[in-house]
């Protein structure tokens, strides 16, 4: 069933829902790119927005064009991961 408060982030920390927050800054879901940072063993910066983020890792120095191109292929699944859960918990009955 359709929630008809959905101006609040599905990651439960009860904020403004917009796509900064959700990706970035939500309790839940913008810590999930620390992990996936780890895991890479890549350094990145804290940014402030997605499109910022995204061209972080666009500009990875330091790897072959395979490995940024296997980077890319992790970080757009990841986007898609929290994209999916994020709608699993708005349209759920």
């Amino acid at each position: 069933m359709f929630q008809s408060n959905t101006q609040f982030c599905m990651g439960g920390c009860g904020k403004l829902k917009d796509t900064d927050h959700l990706f970035m800054h939500c309790d839940f879901f913008g810590k999930i790119w620390v992990f996936v940072s780890h895991w890479l063993g890549i350094i990145t910066v804290n940014l402030v927005c997605v499109s910022d983020h995204l061209l972080q890792f666009e500009w990875l120095g330091g790897f072959s064009k395979n490995i940024r191109s296997g980077i890319h292929l992790i970080l757009l699944s990841t986007v898609w991961v929290i994209c999916k859960e994020r709608n699993s918990r708005i349209f759920s009955t």
